[in-house]
C-alpha cells in the first residue's frame, strides 16, 4: 500500500469550508462544489490505477481479499469517494439555498438580470456556444456550436459578460431545468430547455464550453 495516498482522505482545504458551509457565500461554495467534483475525479482515476472498477468486489467469490489488487487502499479510496458524494449533495443544497437569495435569482425570476438589456433587440449576448460533447444536456437540448445565448432562465445582459453569473446560474440548477433562448448564425432564434446534470458520460453540467461574448 502506498501511504499518505491522497485520495483515502478528504484533503483538508475541502475540509476546512465544509466545516462552515453554512457560512460560505454563493461564489465560494461554488469554488469549494468544485474542488469537490477534482477530488472525487482525482479518488475515481485512482482506483483504476488499483486495478478496480465502479462496483467490482474488493474480494473473492470465497470472502477472501483478492490478492491481485491492494485492497486496503481500494477500500479507503472508495469510502473517501463516497463521503466526497455526500458532501457534494451537501454543497449543492447550500448552492440552491444561496442562489435562491441572490440577486441574480431574484432578476432571472423578475425577466432581467444584474445586468440589464433586451434579448430581444439582439445587441449584446449572454456567451457563445462552443465544443458542444455528442450525448450531453447541451446536445441533448438542440444547441449547436456557434450559437449565441440571449437569455438563461430570464436572465440577459449587456455590457461585461457574465461568464461568473452564467456558472452558478448553472451550478444552482443541476437535475432541474433552465429556459434558453439563443440566436443560430443563421439569425434565427430558438427556445430550448437545458437540464444540467452530471453522469451523462462527459465533463461538466452542460457538455459545452461557453465563450464570452467580445464588446
Amino acid at each position: 500500500m502506498s501511504l499518505g495516498s491522497p485520495h483515502t482522505s478528504t484533503p483538508a482545504h475541502i475540509s476546512a469550508r465544509l466545516a462552515r458551509l453554512a457560512t460560505l457565500s454563493l461564489p465560494e461554495a461554488a469554488s469549494l462544489r468544485a474542488d469537490i467534483d477534482a477530488a472525487l475525479a482525482g479518488c475515481v482515476a485512482h482506483l483504476a490505477q488499483l486495478g478496480v472498477q465502479p462496483g467490482e468486489p474488493l474480494v473473492t467469490p470465497d470472502g477472501f481479499p483478492r490478492a491481485d489488487i491492494d485492497v486496503h487502499e481500494a477500500a479507503l479510496t472508495r469510502a473517501n469517494a463516497a463521503r466526497l458524494r455526500n458532501d457534494g449533495s451537501a454543497v449543492q443544497r447550500r448552492l440552491a439555498e444561496l442562489l435562491e437569495k441572490s440577486p441574480l435569482a431574484r432578476g432571472a425570476s423578475t425577466g432581467s438580470g444584474s445586468v440589464t438589456g433586451s434579448a430581444s433587440a439582439g445587441t449584446t449576448g449572454l456567451a457563445y456556444v462552443a465544443m458542444i460533447a455528442p450525448g450531453g444536456p447541451a446536445a441533448t437540448a438542440g444547441l449547436r456550436d456557434g450559437d449565441l445565448l440571449l437569455t438563461l432562465s430570464g436572465y440577459t445582459a449587456t455590457g461585461q459578460p457574465p461568464l461568473k453569473q452564467l456558472q452558478l446560474l448553472v451550478l444552482g440548477a443541476e437535475d432541474g431545468e433552465l429556459r434558453a433562448t439563443v440566436r443560430r448564425a443563421s439569425g434565427e432564434t430558438v427556445d430550448v430547455t437545458l437540464r444540467p446534470r452530471r453522469g451523462w458520460g462527459g465533463a461538466g453540467l452542460l457538455g459545452c464550453r461557453l465563450d464570452a461574448v467580445a464588446q
